[in-house]
């Protein structure tokens, strides 16, 4: 037998290759299952986390809703407190009597202070 390089390789040669295709049969075989697995891995990995992206979505909606609700309590409390100051204070609240009005403020030279005190 002949190559197409024109060496005429030995029995030996043949066996020798013959084996090394054998052996990288059962190592094709291990490869596949190896590239099964990866498959089948990166497949599994892609729907967990396509699955915990559904709940950290869920998780931050549930946190802004969360947020939003105590803004909103927030924002009543403290109108409540507002009402609840302005009715037990009514000096506090708007008023047209003559206490609200800007009142004249009579400024003394230090002269007129001391005659005012003998």
């Amino acid at each position: 037998m002949t190559t197409s390089a024109g060496l005429n390789p030995s029995v030996f040669q043949i066996q020798y290759f013959a084996a090394i295709l054998e052996g990288l049969s059962g190592h094709m075989e291990n490869l596949t299952d190896s590239l099964k697995k990866a498959f089948y891995l990166s497949v599994g990995l892609a729907s967990y986390a396509g699955e915990q992206a559904g709940d950290i979505q869920n998780k931050a909606q549930e946190l802004a809703d969360d947020l939003i609700r105590r803004g909103e309590d927030t924002t009543e409390e403290a109108t409540r407190f507002f009402n609840t100051f302005v009715a037990q204070n009514p000096s506090a609240s708007t008023s047209t009597n003559e206490a609200d009005k800007p009142q004249k403020i009579e400024i003394l030279s230090i002269e007129d202070v001391d005659s005012s005190d003998s």
